[in-house]
Parts: C-alpha cells; sequence; structure tokens
C-alpha cells in the first residue's frame, strides 16, 4: 500500500508540475497502451481492467502529451520518489520507438520521479532538465528537428564576419553542435570580434533549422544595448525584446536582458518554461556576482554559449567545467597575441602609477581619528584593521588617487595631430566635461564633441556609454578604481609602427 500511495503522490506532483507550465488535460493521455494504440489515427487504447490486459505483450506509456491536433509529442516514464527515474529508460525507448514504427517520427522523452527531471531528445541526447517543457516548446522543437540541416554545409554570413579568424572559428563551432554538444565557449580577447561571432552562430543555426528563441544575457545595461544595437538590429530583421527596458513577453525571437533583471525580480526567468530557449548567450554573465548558483545555466535547457576574454586564473577552471570543455581549453579562443600578429589589435605597453597608499597599504592605527571614526561606523575595528596596497582599490573609491592617475593617463598618452584625447570612459555619472575633478585637468581645445563618461558598473543609467560606441575609429580606454583595464580600438594614426610604444 506504501509503494501504491507513493506512486499516486508522484502523479499528483506531475500533473501539478503539467499544468504549471500550461498543459491542459484533453493533451494529456495516461496509461496508453503503446501496442494496441493507433498512432496514426490517434486511436489511443487506455489501461482497463486487469483481465483485459495480456501480460507480456501489452504495455503501456505513463503519460503521452500531445499537439493540438493529437499526434503524439512526447512521453513521460515516472518512477516514485524514491526511485532513481532514470530507471525507467530502457521502458521509455521501447515505448518510443512503438510509437516511432508506427508514424516513422521520433519522439522525446521525459523521465522524473517529479523531484528530478531528464530529457532525451530525437537524437537520443539525455540531459538533466529542470522540469517539463510547455506543448508550444515541444511543438516548436519537433519542427525544428524535422526540418534541421547540416551546419558544417550552409554558407556563412559574410556580411556579419570576414575576417579570416573570425571564419575559422565559426567553422569549428558548427562542428562542435553539429556532433551534438550543447555547449560552447568562446574565449577571445576584446575587441577581436565576440559579438559578431556570436551574431554569426545564431544566423547560422537559424539558417540551420537548430534554433528560434535566443536569449543574449548579459551582467550590465551597456552590453545589453551593444548586443541590440551592435547585434541583433544590424544583422536580423526581427525586432529584439529588451527584457530589462520592457519587461516579460513570449511574443518575440530575440531577446536581451541583464542577469539580474531575470533573477531578481522575483525570479522572472521562471515565467519561461526551461524549453522556451533554444539559444542563450552568456556575455561574461556566466561568472556575475548575480548569479553566483548558476540558476539560469541550471534552469533552462537550450545551447549555450558563455562569450569571455581570457578568464582569471581563480575562476578559468569554473569556467570551463561550466561550459563542459575538455582538457581546460574553450571550443575556439582567439588570444590577444594572435589578434596583434594579425594586426587585428594593437599592441600596447601599460605603465604603473605607484603612490605611497598604493605601495604600503593601510593601517587603521595610523588614521586620523576622523577616519577611525568613519571605520567604526562601518563595524570595523581600527586597531586591527590594516589593507594592503594592491588590495586598496577593490575595497575604496579615493577621489585624490583618481585624480593623480587621470591626470598620469591624460599627460602620458599619445595625442592626434589635432591634440585630441584619445577617447576614454571613466567610471563617473556625469559628462567629463562637467566633472570637477576631471574637467579641470583637459585643455577645452582637446576635449571630443563626444567624450563623456559612464557608470559601466551599474546595472542603470548607462545611456552616456552609447556614443563612444559610435566612435568606431577612437581608442576606448576602461579605468575602474584607479586603474586602467583595457583598451579596444584605435585611429589609424595610432596604429601605425612607432616609438615610443603606445604607452610610454
Amino acid at each position: 500500500m506504501h509503494n501504491e500511495s507513493s506512486e499516486q503522490e508522484t502523479r499528483k506532483e506531475i500533473d501539478k508540475q503539467l499544468k504549471e507550465v500550461g498543459w491542459i488535460g484533453k493533451y494529456i493521455k495516461e496509461e496508453v497502451n503503446s501496442v494496441k494504440s493507433n498512432f496514426v489515427e490517434k486511436d489511443y487504447v487506455l489501461r482497463g481492467k486487469k483481465e483485459d490486459i495480456e501480460k507480456g505483450k501489452d504495455r503501456f506509456i505513463d503519460y503521452l502529451l500531445l499537439t493540438e491536433n493529437n499526434s503524439p509529442l512526447a512521453i513521460i516514464e515516472t518512477k516514485r520518489f524514491s526511485k532513481n527515474p532514470e530507471k525507467g529508460r530502457i521502458q521509455a525507448r521501447t515505448y518510443s520507438k512503438d510509437i516511432e514504427t508506427q508514424t516513422h517520427e521520433k519522439i522525446p522523452i521525459f523521465l522524473t520521479n517529479s523531484e528530478k527531471w531528464f530529457y532525451i531528445d530525437q537524437k537520443g541526447i539525455e540531459r538533466k532538465v529542470s522540469g517539463p517543457f510547455t506543448q508550444d516548446d515541444l511543438a516548436r522543437r519537433k519542427e525544428l528537428y524535422k526540418n534541421e540541416k547540416d551546419l558544417t554545409k550552409i554558407p556563412i554570413n559574410d556580411k556579419i564576419i570576414d575576417r579570416p579568424k573570425l571564419v575559422l572559428n565559426l567553422k569549428i563551432l558548427a562542428e562542435h553542435i553539429e556532433k551534438g554538444n550543447r555547449t560552447v565557449l568562446i574565449q577571445m580577447a576584446t575587441g577581436t570580434g565576440k559579438t559578431r561571432l556570436a551574431m554569426a552562430l545564431i544566423d547560422l543555426l537559424d539558417k540551420g533549422n537548430r534554433i528560434r528563441n535566443v536569449l543574449f544575457l548579459v551582467d550590465r545595461v551597456a552590453l545589453a544595448n551593444q548586443a541590440s544595437s551592435d547585434g541583433f538590429k544590424k544583422y536580423f530583421r526581427e525586432p529584439v525584446h529588451e527584457i530589462n527596458l520592457k519587461g516579460f513577453t513570449k511574443n518575440a525571437r530575440f531577446y536581451t536582458s541583464t542577469i539580474q533583471t531575470l533573477t531578481e525580480k522575483s525570479g522572472l526567468f521562471k515565467k519561461y518554461s526551461p524549453g522556451f530557449f533554444d539559444l542563450i548567450i552568456f556575455d561574461e554573465a556566466h561568472r556575475s556576482i548575480y548569479d553566483r548558483n548558476n540558476q539560469i545555466q541550471k534552469y533552462f535547457d537550450a545551447i549555450k554559449v558563455g562569450l569571455t576574454a581570457t578568464p582569471r586564473e581563480d575562476e578559468a577552471k569554473n569556467t570551463y567545467e561550466l561550459f563542459e570543455c575538455k582538457n581546460n581549453k574553450p571550443t575556439v579562443e582567439y588570444s590577444y597575441d594572435e589578434a596583434v600578429n594579425d594586426k587585428v589589435l594593437v599592441p600596447y605597453n601599460a605603465q604603473a602609477i605607484e603612490t605611497e597608499i598604493l605601495s604600503l597599504g593601510i593601517k587603521g592605527k595610523e588614521l586620523t581619528s576622523d577616519l577611525k571614526t568613519q571605520l567604526m561606523r562601518q563595524e570595523a575595528d581600527p586597531e586591527h584593521f590594516e589593507v594592503a596596497g594592491r588590495q586598496f582599490d577593490y575595497i575604496f573609491m579615493d577621489d585624490k588617487t583618481n585624480e593623480l592617475i587621470i591626470t598620469e593617463f591624460l599627460n602620458r598618452c599619445y595625442k592626434s595631430e589635432e591634440m585630441q584625447l584619445l577617447k576614454a570612459i571613466k567610471q563617473k555619472s556625469e559628462l567629463i566635461k562637467q566633472n570637477p575633478m576631471y574637467g579641470n585637468n583637459i585643455p577645452k581645445k582637446q576635449i571630443p564633441k563626444t567624450l563623456g563618461v559612464s557608470n559601466l558598473f551599474s546595472s542603470s543609467n548607462s545611456s552616456l556609454a552609447r556614443p563612444f560606441r559610435i566612435m568606431r575609429n577612437g581608442l576606448l580606454s576602461f579605468i575602474s578604481r584607479g586603474r586602467l583595464l583595457s583598451l579596444l580600438r584605435a585611429p589609424e594614426w595610432a596604429c601605425k609602427p612607432r616609438e615610443p610604444p603606445l604607452f610610454q
């Protein structure tokens, strides 16, 4: 009785989960005889009285999910709570084969005990999923599978990418996905074309009928804007829906969002079913502080593509594991040195700017009484408080240190023949020419009209970053917490071989 009751409870929970993702009772058949049913004519024979069952012959599908015209769409094989749902694999494959024999169409399988869910697609690729898919999701995937093309034989769109290295990397990605892999890590130095390669991959997968719904996920609004304007809107006709600006909808094909929008608003991502997105691109979002537990990665069943520059040593291993990279190597890569050799990036020498604090750090007992009071207000003991110099810029925002570094940067960087400064984005929230700290250090005639500053490390107020996207021929320097982080592009006069190097 306990086993029977346990199985009944499991079925109740599964019924609840199916209802939550929108399944209507008339499209769910339980205990369908896979031997005596006519799946072509949609004549389904259900389990009857025990005396009517032919032992050794009749087989019964726990759940048969149907399309709106009552054709078979997927099957669910269940086990009670205490059992491993994967133990139903052989039974489920037998039922699936019974259906395929009649319809000549492969049918996907779910294995579950209501707590754990596994999915086996039409290609036989099995993976863990977070729950059942909607009727629309399964119908869409069925149609994609029926019409899919060999990715390696689809011409590459040279309007999106034409650099030899990007074309080569896209061919490698096509082969990788064609083999059944569903995770990809693209590791390319900043400025080498990660977003373009991502758009070319979307175009390829779309033409190969592998995807319909695409999510481009970032951890900063500026990157979402970039993906929309420099990506989807530039290379695709369909409109892009910006979830962080316009909210929830299912009426689009292309979506962008910050990860915090999906995770912070009462779990907005769960309004989409686990099978809604066919492709998710994580633009550095896989290591975002806003999703430490990788909820998005675990919830959605999709082809997952990570975009990253060279990962820091302390997080490289996690990144490689997350995207199932073999031997800790990305699926494709384009290193800084290789890009410089290809003349895609400009070489530079960064020069450290030292101050006493940045070199020696801070000891609380040596601070003024006012600063000690401020520390105590932050629940820190001044007598035992100590910060090494290398940690300073991760803990403090100091105007005087920032002013010194920016002044030194302005003194040392190359200027054009018209004495125009290289374009820089700094971590502030108003225009540089209006900022008393930085603006006073720059002669007005040297301030480019579009020179501005933007808090790129905020999830909002990033509109001021947009003018810099227009400066196609300008070098973009990212300065954060007193440090020069990276260089992206330079005008022609700065790209010519010259001595001294870009930064003396």
